[in-house]
Formats: structure tokens, C-alpha cells, sequence
């Protein structure tokens, strides 16, 4: 955890409305992340491209669009809570109150999410891990490994499921429902693992789901 009051390293400012801002390189530091990264992980849906800095209210709507946008969405959450609360004490006394209660929404927001992200985990993939030989043909579930050769292009992201067909690994996502943002998530393991397949799997598929003969849906139980 960073001590805000260095500002060699962190570049915290105060500007003349009191508006608490790091730059990009502090965030992304604190993240793991380079600011390459961040750009593209986090900002690209909703900032532009120029951006170089982000204040406390950006850091707590990051908090939630991360657990949905990132496979260690949870973890990235509260790192951005976190850093939000670092820097808060530089708030005016009104701004200060604003926060908090923006603050206390937010994290309910993040627990909302892990529920429902614990609720797939229990219901979809559960599913699939018992099913999976009945819905893929000579198929086999394989445990990650990061020793594993074939799954070194993941690194730290991680598909729900991965199986093994006739020698080649492809990704699993599980979701409850599956929307058109859940398949470039899916088509990004598929790059990564350098296969031409991917599986979705979901209690239900948005009406407006792009289908493509790449990626195969899968309705659980």
C-alpha cells in the first residue's frame, strides 16, 4: 500500500476544486498492471484513449465494471477500493460525505457481484464439471496447470473449464446468461490458446447473442 503524502511516488494532486487524481502509472502500479494494460483491460469501454489520469470516483466505478470485465475482476476490486480510500482523506468535509456514501453503494455493488459470480461457479460450471463427457464427444476436463505447455499463453487468465479433445485444449466459459460481451472474454482464451473453438455454456443465451460456428453453446441444466 502507497503512502499518498509522497508525491514523487505517487503524483497526487489536489486541483483548485479539490479534485483528488492519480496519475495512469500510479494505478496501473498499484494493479500490477502497465498503463498499456490498464488502457485496454479497464478504460477502453468507457474513457478516452488521451486520458492520463483518473480521480477517487473514477477508482470506485472502476471497482465494479472490473469484476465483470476481468478474470481476476474480484481481486482488481478491491485494490481499486483500496487506493480510492487512500486518497479520500484529501477530500473536503462535504466531498468527504459524498464519498462515503458512494463508497458504502459501490461495495455492495462488488458483493452483489462476487454472489452472483459465486452462484455461477455453483450452479453452471458445477454443472458442466459433472456433465461435460455427455455434452463434448471424447472429451476430458483438464486441471489447470501452469506448468502445462500447452497453457502457458494463459498466464494469470484463467477460462472456467478447459478440455481436452483428441490432444488440443480448448476454453470453457460458464455463465448464467450469456451475452455478446461474455464471447469476446471466450474469443480472447480461444487467441490466446491458439485454437479455432471455444465453449459457452449457460442456463440461458441472450436473444442477441452473435452465434458464429467458432463458438459452441452448451445449455445447462
Amino acid at each position: 500500500m502507497f503512502d499518498y503524502k509522497e508525491v514523487e511516488l505517487t503524483g497526487l494532486k489536489i486541483d483548485m476544486n479539490f479534485r483528488a487524481t492519480l496519475p495512469l502509472e500510479t494505478v496501473a502500479r498499484e494493479l500490477d498492471y502497465s498503463v498499456e494494460e490498464l488502457k485496454k483491460e479497464l478504460l477502453n469501454y468507457r474513457y478516452p484513449q488521451h486520458i492520463t489520469e483518473l480521480d477517487i470516483y473514477d477508482l470506485l466505478a472502476l471497482s465494479t465494471t472490473a469484476i465483470l470485465l476481468k478474470d481476476n475482476g474480484i481481486d482488481t476490486a478491491f485494490k481499486l477500493l483500496n487506493l480510492a480510500d487512500n486518497i479520500s482523506d484529501c477530500l473536503t468535509p462535504p466531498q468527504k460525505a459524498t464519498y462515503t456514501i458512494i463508497r458504502v453503494n459501490c461495495q455492495m455493488e462488488v458483493n452483489r457481484l462476487i454472489i452472483h459470480k459465486c452462484k455461477e461457479t455453483e450452479t453452471v460450471q458445477k454443472w458442466f464439471n459433472t456433465n461435460y463427457s455427455n455434452c463434448i464427444s471424447n472429451s476430458k476436463l483438464v486441471k489447470f496447470d501452469k506448468n502445462n505447455i500447452l497453457l502457458k499463453p494463459l498466464k494469470l487468465k484463467r477460462p472456467d473449464a478447459l478440455v481436452n479433445i483428441e490432444g488440443v485444449i480448448y476454453p470453457v466459459e460458464c455463465k448464467i446468461r450469456f451475452l455478446n460481451h461474455h464471447l469476446k472474454q471466450l474469443r480472447g482464451y480461444m487467441k490466446l490458446m491458439n485454437v479455432d473453438k471455444g465453449y459457452a455454456v449457460a442456463s440461458e443465451f441472450s436473444d442477441n447473442l452473435e452465434r458464429s460456428e467458432d463458438i459452441i453453446c452448451i445449455t445447462s441444466a
